[in-house]
């Protein structure tokens, strides 16, 4: 007795035949066929199952000439193979592939199919971008079906690899699909048309997948006769699990998935292929130094050892395109389809993109493009870019700097992720997939600190890698009536404050104070609380008075940075790292002692000048909020002079490729060369063509008070050559290699491949996405006054 086998309702096939009635046909359009024989399979399908028709009006309809799409082939190959094997395909495989399925936007009703050949072999993950066209599916031609076809049944039957194949049109045949179409053909499966081609590209056709199909399943299933060898098959077999040890071989294909993990399909020396994931914790090695997962690459040749389907050390013997020498940075300033700028410091460095780029964001497998939105978007990245050797980018490994604090309160904690509170806000981390760390309190595990942090309010502190994923939790305190902030303590009485509730508590006559760890007094926390922010922690005897005093002083953070923003009740500032830090301030900010470059100011003064000009600040707390900054003007104090308006009482220097012009005070003290002099001696020289380096001493109104030049060149000046790829041009200015140039008050001559042109046109095409390499004049202040383009 046939076997029946049933397909999900929205990969069945509907087909039909040609100009012939065939006897007792379901199908009402079996006369439209491409060729008379095929009527005959397509009612064989039917019977078995393997297709079904469309029923409209009432009667149904096969529809041969329509093409099968690459979905609906990959199930039919599924179903006739689960018939063989007597198995379906296990839920745990389809786990396994299901990541890597919905990202290529596989319907739901083809995952098991899809699976399944994916687990086996049958077809590999670079397949699948053949399959879906955005959410519609793509339509098969005859060799992918085919090879799909053939793959499966050489699971079984013998595959010559070095076959070759008789068709007209062979040689616009993939080679590695030769062999499988050499074993179709040799079984009479899938052969070519009258005139000897067997049309490899053409869709194929519900006609022909019938024949195909049919014919495939007599061949595995319908067959009592075991056929002669060569093509005997082998008894049917459960399929086997991948054995563990090591494997040599040629990658097929290489993605990073959304968790981080490398999938790479290996080709190996005897031809077998092996689809395998390599976690995040493997790093490859290649000519003896660790690399990562984006550098192994299709074409390199490697050894892997693995257990399963997970590869436990992953060595790169050969890399097929060499591997990309990699550089750090701090932050991603700009980032196109065709350019990245990067910055260490205040130097800007621009590379241009090769043509295929491997981007990862926060670990994760991403997109140029997608980048692109989210550094628009006003999120800030560090980055590690891969450069081949001429210097093009060919991977970026992007992670976001977070605006968000590490330390607070416990509200949430699972296996995946956390949740602190600070203030009145919530920030959530996603923890690390190895083991979480955690510290601060010898008796406390993961575990515990999972089932008692509901009941307890836990201060904690998090440590995250660089994929701003949680690998520590340190165990500051228990916030609660007798563990908080210490906010007021005198002779006799104190308050603290925790959970924003506010306790107080008398004090024993002989209170025993503990300060970071020694021994102290009381006197020292009465002093010294209005001005450092103390955590306590309470021992009350019987009477409930306080008996001792263990005190630290609250860990922020961060308490020194750049000042990046200001607020009207909080305030951010960036360390080093570009680390993006919030600290609230007091609620009556006219409280908030400040100083600017040493002189006395206030909150709302340095409010208004931070936006424009660089300020390091260093921060104190009180009761946990900003009580004093003191913050000092570092972006513009040195630069080239620029100019010096005596009249005015103005000058101008040149930072970081933009003028900055300041106020002077009247008797602004002036240094030349170690010697003192006067502003007008400085505005002479100048105006001579004396080029100065000169440090500007700035008031807490940012008005000079004195002003130390060095002589640089002697002379009258020329002005000076820059030559370089324009990356933007604007109404003010051009900037070139990353670097910008004003036009200032002049109206700069354009030549485009030598011929006249004007600024606008220039802009025109470049807007327009044409390339230039220019060659531009500057004047003594470095504004343009020529531009010499060349379209590249």
């Amino acid at each position: 007795m046939k076997r029946f086998i049933a397909l999900t309702t929205a990969a069945i096939l509907a087909l039909g035949s040609t100009g012939v009635t065939v006897f007792a046909s379901p199908f009402a359009d079996i006369n439209t066929v491409p060729w008379s024989g095929a009527a005959k399979f397509i009612d064989e399908a039917a019977n078995l199952g393997l297709m079904k028709g469309y029923v409209e009006n009432g009667k149904k309809y096969c529809k041969p000439r329509n093409s099968v799409t690459y979905c609906e082939a990959v199930q039919l190959v599924y179903s006739i193979m689960k018939t063989y094997y007597k198995a379906d395909v296990s839920s745990s495989t389809v786990d396994k592939w299901k990541h890597i399925i919905t990202a290529y936007k596989i319907p739901a009703w083809a995952y098991e199919a899809t699976a399944y050949a994916l687990d086996k072999g049958i077809i590999v993950t670079n397949d699948l971008a053949k399959f879906m066209n955005g959410n519609s599916q793509k339509n098969a031609n005859r060799e992918d079906v085919g090879t799909m076809f053939g793959k499966a049944l050489g699971k079984i039957y013998h595959v010559n690899t070095n076959a070759s194949l008789p068709y007209k049109d062979s040689g616009s045949i993939n080679k590695a699909s030769v062999p499988y179409l050499d074993l179709l053909r040799t079984k009479g499966i899938m052969v070519g048309d009258e005139n000897n081609k067997f049309n490899p590209k053409v869709n194929i056709n519900r006609a022909e997948m019938a024949v195909l199909s049919v014919k495939s399943y007599n061949t595995l299933v319908g067959n009592t006769q075991k056929p002669q060898q060569p093509q005997q098959p082998q008894q049917p077999q459960q399929p086997q699990k991948p054995a563990s040890g090591t494997a040599n071989g040629t990658v097929n294909s290489a993605t990073i998935l959304s968790d981080g993990q490398l999938f790479i399909s290996l080709i190996t020396k005897s031809s077998n292929s092996m689809n395998l994931f390599v976690p995040t914790n493997v790093h490859p090695v290649y000519q003896n130094k660790p690399v990562s997962l984006s550098d192994v690459k299709m074409g390199d040749t490697i050894t892997v050892s693995f257990e399963g389907n997970q590869v436990n050390s992953l060595n790169i013997d050969t890399s097929k395109n060499g591997i990309s020498s990699s550089k750090s940075f701090d932050e991603i300033k700009r980032l196109t389809s065709s350019k990245i700028t990067v910055k260490n410091g205040s130097s800007e460095t621009a590379y241009y993109l090769a043509d295929s780029v491997t981007t990862t964001v926060d670990g994760s497998s991403s997109s140029v493009k997608k980048l692109e939105d989210l550094i628009d978007s006003d999120r800030i990245y560090k980055v590690t870019l891969k450069l081949d050797n001429k210097d093009y980018v060919t991977a970026i490994e992007a992670v976001e700097i977070k605006n968000t604090p590490k330390t607070g309160t416990l509200t949430y904690l699972s296996s995946s992720s956390i949740t602190i509170k600070v203030s009145s806000k919530s920030y959530d981390y996603k923890l690390s997939d190895g083991d979480i760390k955690i510290t601060g309190n010898s008796n406390m595990s993961f575990s515990k600190l999972k089932r008692e942090y509901e009941n307890n309010n836990f201060n904690v502190t998090l440590t995250l890698d660089r994929n701003n994923k949680v690998t520590e939790i340190k165990v500051n305190a228990i916030d609660d009536a007798e563990n908080g902030i210490l906010t007021y303590i005198n002779s006799h009485r104190m308050e603290l404050k925790a959970n924003g509730k506010t306790y107080n508590y008398y004090l024993n006559r002989d209170v025993e104070v503990i300060i970071d760890g020694k021994d102290s007094d009381l006197s020292k926390l009465r002093e010294n609380f209005d001005e450092i922010s103390y955590r306590v922690s309470l021992k009350l005897d019987r009477d409930n008075y306080v008996s001792r005093i263990t005190a630290t002083k609250d860990r922020e953070s961060v308490s020194a940075g750049t000042l990046y923003y200001m607020g009207s009740s909080y305030l951010k500032i960036r360390d080093s790292r570009k680390e993006e830090y919030r600290y609230d301030v007091l609620s009556n900010v006219d409280d908030i002692d400040v100083t600017i470059n040493g002189y006395n100011s206030s909150y709302e003064k340095l409010r208004d000048k931070y936006q424009d000009n660089t300020y390091e600040v260093e921060l104190s707390f009180k009761n946990g909020e900003v009580s004093r900054i003191k913050a000092v003007n570092v972006d513009n104090s040195k630069g080239d002079l620029r100019g010096v308006d005596e009249r005015n009482r103005t000058i101008t220097i040149r930072v970081d490729g933009r003028n900055k012009t300041f106020d002077f005070v009247s008797d602004v003290d002036v240094i030349i060369d170690g010697k003192s002099s006067s502003i007008s001696n400085l505005s002479y020289d100048y105006e001579k063509g004396y080029d100065f380096v000169v440090s500007l001493t700035l008031d807490s109104r940012d008005n000079v008070v004195k002003v130390r030049a060095e002589e640089t060149r002697s002379g009258s000046s020329s002005g000076k050559t820059v030559s370089g790829r324009i990356d933007g041009m604007f109404d003010s200015g051009i900037r070139v290699d990353g670097e910008k140039y004003s036009y200032g008050n002049s109206d700069p001559t354009v030549t485009i491949d030598g011929r006249d042109k004007t600024l606008k046109q220039l802009r025109e095409y470049f807007d327009d996405r044409d390339e230039f390499k220019v060659t531009m004049k500057l004047n003594s202040k470095d504004e343009v006054t020529e531009i010499k383009a060349t379209t590249l």
